[in-house]
């Protein structure tokens, strides 16, 4: 088989929404640091609703659908989430 000379297509999801949150500091940190052997682009999740198990068919939102669409073309996730010491995310609770 063939060496594959593409550079690994990363995935970034931030587990906070916030646009300079620490999540999307270590995101874009990584995105900066990876060498020309991998890239990492990051997906918004502002625009994703609550999961709603009667829309997951034909009639998904487009936020969703494209979110699936980019985690099928990544070679990978990279998921920086927050540590709520064993509670509920605010988002959640909310």
């Amino acid at each position: 088989m063939p060496f594959d000379s593409r550079p690994v297509r990363l995935l970034g999801l931030s587990g906070s929404l916030r646009r300079n949150s620490c999540c999307m500091s270590i995101l874009r940190t990584l995105q900066e640091a990876l060498s020309s052997s991998a890239e990492l682009a990051n997906f918004p999740l502002n625009e994703i609703p609550l999961y709603d198990e009667d829309r997951d068919d034909e009639t998904r939102p487009m936020p969703v659908a494209a979110l699936k669409q980019a985690i099928t073309a990544a070679d990978g996730l990279v998921i920086v989430s927050l540590d709520y010491d064993h509670g509920i995310s605010g988002t959640t609770a909310g």
